[in-house]
């Protein structure tokens, strides 16, 4: 169950960079599994303050294992999203 602070910004939306189109924030909160995309900060911060409201619904420990990442490569990033595509093509039962 996600917390009404939490959910605060979700409906935010942003042409994401990595991605070429929109995205909500929701997106970018939970790119990362249960962590953040790495570029949140530089991305939001012209919105609303990102990063006092990223400290305050992650955990000090989430926190410091998010912001000490080093960022993925693009190609990297780009093959993880093609097979992520494809998996979900698969699941839903059309062919690529």
């Amino acid at each position: 169950m996600i917390d009404r602070k939490e959910a605060l910004y979700d409906h935010l939306e942003i042409r994401c960079p990595k991605l070429g189109g929109q995205v909500t924030f929701t997106y970018c909160r939970r790119e990362g599994g249960t962590l953040p995309c790495q570029r949140t900060i530089i991305c939001w911060q012209c919105r609303f303050p990102v990063e006092a409201f990223l400290k305050s619904i992650l955990e000090k420990e989430e926190w410091d294992r998010w912001s000490h990442q080093k960022p993925k490569e693009k190609m990297v990033t780009l093959l993880e999203l093609i097979e992520a595509a494809k998996q979900r093509l698969q699941e839903g039962g059309e062919k690529p």
